[in-house]
């Protein structure tokens, strides 16, 4: 599947639209990401994201967060997600969702100044490890959020189970 903008809508001066594609079935889909706008529209900020498996039960998300560039920061370019089966070999789609966001009269550069994205890491947890982040301004509103399994050592086991607000 290709790059498909799945719905828009603008109310005032803001449009939002939601970007999907599809990781061909396989067992273990390593770091997919999708965009928020195509060549010729690309004045979309990423502002969230997700995923979904089709068909088969035995494939988890290990991944769904912002991208981020180079030095790790956020590029507010698109959404990157991650699955794999789990002791069995459950082959599946992955389909992943970009949020993307524009303002009329409001350059791709100006939206982002005024975008944030918080992050927190915690350390090695033998087991079912859980952890939050919060907005730490005032100012700000909280979009989106996501994770990213850091499976250390690589392979042994741990899945994401939960993001939410």
């Amino acid at each position: 599947m290709a790059l498909t903008k799945k719905s828009e809508i603008t109310v005032g001066e803001v449009t939002i639209s939601i970007w999907t594609d599809t990781d061909p079935h396989k067992s273990h889909h390593d770091f997919f990401q999708v965009n928020a706008g195509i060549s010729g529209d690309d004045d979309w900020v990423c502002v969230g994201g997700g995923a979904k498996g089709s068909g088969n039960p035995g494939n988890f998300l290990t991944a769904s967060y912002p991208s981020l560039d180079a030095n790790k920061q956020a590029d507010w370019k698109g959404w990157v997600v991650a699955s794999r089966d789990h002791k069995n070999i459950d082959d599946s789609e992955l389909e992943a969702f970009a949020i993307g966001m524009k303002i009329k009269n409001l350059s791709k550069q100006e939206l982002i100044s005024n975008l944030k994205l918080f992050s927190n890491t915690i350390p090695t947890a033998a087991e079912h490890p859980e952890n939050s982040c919060a907005v730490e301004y005032p100012e700000y509103l909280l979009l989106g959020g996501g994770f990213q399994v850091l499976d250390e050592p690589a392979g042994s086991g741990n899945l994401g189970t939960g993001s939410f607000p």
